[in-house]
């Protein structure tokens, strides 16, 4: 079950309490950092060293400036806000005939070092920026999720739960071995395998509902999110 309190990093990324405000942009930047890299690459073609500077240079402008605090949820989702934001800062750089560069000589502390450590997706290709940063904040979400989930169930002193379940739904599906196969590799009954495996599912639509709870701003943003990646928030309550 649910707290009735929900945490969002969305409205309290422009709290008055420096602590508070900082752990809020810390988990809004673990999450948006790649695909502010993507868009960066993708719709202003910067080169992977000048991405990678500007995208530091914008979560710098997002604590200097406080510019999560203009966010109004009546106006439209988050997700799309950020977008906004960065474009409007990459522009106005272009305007002042300033090249994104080191982030302006600045360099944002890294939120998250495991995350920068990272290997950085390929963006050379072609494609709709839009739905690029879409796809890649849902990829983020997802990858968030995982480590929550296996975070969750080792504590619960469930971490063979979550080894079958990165075994089967985590592997590609030409290399997915069968119900039997894992049965016998992690030495469990078919029937075991099955039941783990529906838990550990339950449990993942869980952790996306608890991460979009920080990523939200409202009920009704919260649950159009989740509709749009096929979780019904009230099944996992």
């Amino acid at each position: 079950m649910f707290p009735e309190t929900r945490y969002s990093a969305v409205l309290l990324a422009a709290s008055d309490d420096p602590d508070e405000r900082a752990r809020s942009i810390s988990i809004l930047a673990a999450v948006y950092y790649r695909p502010v890299y993507l868009h960066l690459r993708r719709k202003w073609r910067l080169d992977p060293s000048h991405a990678e500077d500007a995208a530091q240079a914008f979560f710098a402008a997002v604590v200097e400036r406080n510019v999560f605090a203009a966010y109004r949820a009546e106006r439209g989702r988050f997700r799309s806000f950020v977008r906004a934001c960065l474009d409007n800062l990459v522009e106005s750089e272009n305007r002042a005939e300033r090249r994104l560069k080191r982030g302006g000589g600045k360099r944002f502390v890294p939120f998250d070092a495991a995350l920068l450590e990272t290997e950085l997706l390929d963006a050379t290709g072609s494609g709709d920026p839009e739905r690029i940063f879409d796809e890649e904040f849902v990829r983020s979400l997802f990858a968030s999720a995982v480590s929550l989930l296996q975070d969750r169930l080792v504590r619960a002193g469930k971490a063979h739960y979550f080894s079958l379940f990165e075994a089967y739904d985590l592997c590609e599906a030409e290399e997915r071995p069968t119900y039997a196969t894992l049965a016998e590799r992690h030495r469990r009954s078919a029937i075991d395998v099955t039941n783990y495996l529906f838990y550990a599912r339950k449990e993942f639509r869980r952790c996306i509902v608890i991460q979009l709870r920080e990523l939200t701003s409202s009920e009704e943003e919260l649950r159009e999110e989740a509709a749009e990646l096929g979780v019904d928030i009230d099944e996992v309550r």
